[in-house]
């Protein structure tokens, strides 16, 4: 007999769970990237960064959404009390995921010469994105069985083992004057195949596989595939643009920016990643008032995180990137605008997800896809004319329409009345908060 937990209290540990896992992932990836801007030159920052998200779009690709399947499907069919679907559908995807992984690793061992050339990056960093390619779709397809199940206790374990070796390691290359574009990626890819590792199982294989409806199955990748793509997109080929339209330098100044606003996209996809599958379960019901509840609930707390450390980020972007190196003071003209826009998004992605659990693909595609369009079409035709700053007007832009187009969208599908005096009132008390915070801290400098 399967124990089916509360819906709110899947919700509540989802949610620990996966802030864990974003506290970990921030810190320590924020950490491992602070120590290559303090120790490598723009260019070969430039250079690794770039190959490092070459890799992980294109085992995007390979995924072909199945391991947002996966995190949809396995808490619907618990739900429905059909285990032997669960194990069905995870073999399905494993069998689908790996030999398209494989086909891209292939191409890029025996190919890493022309598509050098092509990117303007060495070709011993294209040969090594074949690695990383493989590594990451495992990580992921694995990670999304767990995601599944809501075991977000074990993706936060293996995210933290493997994010921690990566530190240690580079820590070490330091030491010994080692640290290169080469050693950084190889230290990156040997912590990914510890996160593979760590989630590992075959539990699935020893169950008697049942029918799928592979025509519901590939529906849901598809749009899941339409909005890994889009999210690929939007975070990780702006490296690549503007190495191929500028040069590695203006990649990594931009990426400083990036990565210092991205925490604040992800706090929000991070509420929105633990109403995916508490949404799904309540996507059996046509029940709409606790769906509508969850929606509340999540944007309230994804708020009342968000606002503070934007606030505070904002404060304190120029002065932290100053002291780590005054060769990235560029980024401070992108930050701004970027921390919005990546607010936006992850607004924009509780109420994708909402979309998604509730079935409605078509309408769920329809926004990604948009986005995706208006972002290839400015983020190009911005960068050409104005580099990095146009980049970043680009991306203002594409998010402000993925949140205001995918809130009215669920608003006609659930009926959706958001609770805005509440918005207001965690808005007003941040607010308050920092001009307290910068009044004592200004006090405080004039003293000394």
């Amino acid at each position: 007999m399967i124990l089916v937990v509360p819906t709110k209290n899947r919700l509540l540990s989802n949610t620990y769970y996966l802030f864990l896992d974003w506290v970990s992932i921030t810190s320590l990836g924020f950490l491992f990237w602070v120590i290559l801007w303090k120790f490598m030159m723009p260019s070969e920052f430039g250079i690794m960064n770039t190959t490092i998200n070459l890799a992980i779009f294109l085992s995007g690709v390979s995924l072909f959404g199945f391991n947002f399947v996966l995190q949809k499907l396995i808490p619907e069919f618990l739900q429905r009390n059909q285990p032997l679907l669960v194990s069905s559908i995870i073999r399905f995807s494993l069998k689908f995921v790996i030999p398209i992984s494989l086909i891209f690793t292939l191409s890029f061992i025996f190919f890493s010469g022309p598509i050098s050339v092509i990117l303007k990056l060495p070709a011993d960093s294209v040969f090594l994105t074949s690695f990383g390619i493989f590594l990451l779709t495992l990580s992921s397809i694995f990670g999304g069985i767990f995601y599944g199940f809501q075991n977000m206790e074990r993706l936060f374990l293996t995210d933290t083992l493997g994010f921690s070796i990566k530190i240690i390691l580079l820590s070490a290359l330091i030491l010994i004057s080692a640290l290169n574009y080469v050693s950084g990626i190889l230290v990156y890819w040997f912590g990914t195949f510890l996160i593979f590792l760590t989630r590992f199982e075959t539990f699935f294989w020893k169950t008697k596989p049942e029918k799928l409806d592979n025509k519901q199955v590939f529906l849901y990748s598809r749009s899941a595939f339409i909005s890994s793509m889009t999210v690929l997109l939007l975070f990780n080929s702006q490296y690549i643009i503007l190495s191929a339209i500028e040069n590695p330098s203006t990649s990594g100044i931009f990426s400083v920016a990036f990565l210092a606003a991205t925490p604040l996209g992800i706090i929000p996809a991070t509420f929105a990643g633990a109403l995916l599958p508490a949404m799904s379960e309540l996507s059996v019901s046509k029940e709409t008032k606790e769906k509508n509840q969850l929606i509340n609930i999540v944007l309230r707390y994804a708020t009342v995180l968000t606002v503070p450390f934007f606030l505070l980020e904002s404060f304190f972007f120029r002065s932290g990137v100053n002291f780590l190196n005054s060769q990235y003071l560029g980024a401070v003209t992108y930050f701004p605008m970027m921390s919005v826009s990546l607010i936006f998004y992850g607004i924009g992605t509780i109420f994708l997800n909402s979309l998604y659990a509730l079935g409605k693909t078509k309408t769920y595609e329809k926004v990604w896809i948009t986005s995706a369009f208006i972002f290839l079409l400015l983020s190009i035709l911005m960068t050409t004319f104005f580099s990095a700053l146009g980049l970043t007007i680009a991306y203002f832009l594409t998010l402000s329409y993925l949140m205001v187009s995918s809130f009215q969208l669920l608003k006609k599908h659930l009926k959706l009345s958001l609770e805005v005096r509440s918005f207001f009132k965690i808005f007003v008390s941040g607010s308050v908060f920092f001009i307290f915070l910068v009044f004592t801290m200004t006090e405080n400098m004039g003293r000394v």
